[in-house]
C-alpha cells in the first residue's frame, strides 16, 4: 500500500518552499515526521506546480492532507490560483490561534508565522529544561526565544545578507551592490583589500557577530536554563551561516516546514 503523503508549503519574500512528509512512518507528538520530498520556487518565475505535481507523483505514495503558510500573502494567493486539483486543497495556516505554541510576546497577531512554526519544530527538538534559540536567514534574518518551558518569548529582525549588501549599494553614491551570491564561493577574509571585498566582509561578518552577540543575550534571559540552548539555523542563507558560526549551531534546512507539519498532523493515521 502506498505512503499517505503531507505536502506543506512555506511562501517566503523570495521563495516558497514544499515538503512531503510520510504520515504512516510518524507518530505524532514525537519528534519530527520523516522528510521524503523537497523543491523550491523562485517567487519572481511563474509557478508550475503541476510539474512539481509531477515529480512528486514519483514518490512512493500519495498526497492525502495539504497546508499553506508563510509571510508573502500575494505570493500565497499566486500559489492557490494555480493549485494542481491532483492535490487536495490546502488548510491555510495564518495566525497564532492555529499554532501548537504559546505565544508570549505584545502582539502575537503580527510575528511572522514563519517564526512560529519554526519554533513548534524546535519545541520538538530541544530537551527537557532546555531553551532554544532558531536562526531563520532568508530576506530578513529572525533571531528567535524559545524558553525553558517552550514559551516563544519574541526575538531580533535585522537585514538578511542580500538585503545588507543592497541597502548599501542602494542608499549610498558609490558603494557597488554586491550580492549574496559572492559570498558563497571560498572563504571570505575578514580585511577586505578593496571596496567589494570590504563589503563582502561587512555583510557577512557583521550578520555572524549579530547573530553570536544576540545568542549570548538570549541566553542570559534564561537563568532558569537546565542546560545551554539549543541553536537551530535555517533559511536560504542558513548552510552558509551555520558553516561561519560553527558549534554550538545546528542547521536545519526546512525547519518551518516541519513546524507546519506537525501543526497540522491531525488528519495522520494513527
Amino acid at each position: 500500500m502506498p505512503a499517505q503523503l503531507l505536502l506543506t508549503v512555506d511562501v517566503g519574500n523570495t521563495r516558497a518552499k514544499l515538503g512531503l512528509f510520510d504520515l504512516a512512518s510518524w507518530t505524532p507528538g514525537v519528534a519530527l515526521p520523516p522528510c521524503v520530498a523537497t523543491q523550491a520556487l523562485m517567487l519572481s518565475q511563474p509557478f508550475d506546480l503541476r510539474g512539481v505535481a509531477e515529480q512528486f507523483g514519483t514518490t512512493a505514495g500519495r498526497v492525502v492532507q495539504t497546508a499553506v503558510a508563510g509571510v508573502n500573502p500575494p505570493g500565497i494567493d499566486r500559489l492557490l490560483a494555480g493549485w494542481p486539483p491532483a492535490w487536495p486543497r490546502p488548510r491555510r495556516v495564518s495566525s497564532f490561534t492555529q499554532v501548537p505554541l504559546d505565544v508570549d510576546v505584545e502582539t502575537p497577531e503580527r510575528v511572522g508565522i514563519d517564526r512560529l512554526l519554526g519554533a513548534v519544530a524546535a519545541n520538538r527538538l530541544r530537551g527537557p529544561g532546555q531553551g532554544a534559540i532558531i536562526v531563520d536567514s532568508g530576506t530578513a534574518t529572525t533571531v528567535n526565544l524559545l524558553t525553558p518551558n517552550g514559551r516563544f518569548a519574541g526575538g531580533a529582525i535585522l537585514p538578511g545578507l542580500a538585503l545588507g549588501g543592497l541597502a548599501l549599494n542602494h542608499y549610498t553614491a558609490m558603494l557597488p551592490h554586491v550580492p549574496a551570491s559572492e559570498l558563497v564561493d571560498g572563504e571570505v577574509h575578514p580585511v577586505g583589500k578593496t571596496t567589494w571585498d570590504a563589503i563582502r566582509s561587512g555583510v557577512l561578518y557583521g550578520q555572524i557577530g549579530a547573530i553570536r552577540e544576540l545568542t549570548r543575550r538570549f541566553t542570559d534571559q534564561m537563568p532558569e536554563a537546565e542546560s545551554a540552548p539549543l541553536c537551530l539555523i535555517t533559511g536560504g542563507a542558513g548552510a552558509l551561516l551555520a558553516r561561519y558560526l560553527g558549534l554550538p549551531f545546528r542547521f536545519e534546512r526546512h525547519l518551518p516546514l516541519y513546524g507546519l507539519a506537525a501543526t497540522v498532523w491531525n488528519n495522520a493515521p494513527s
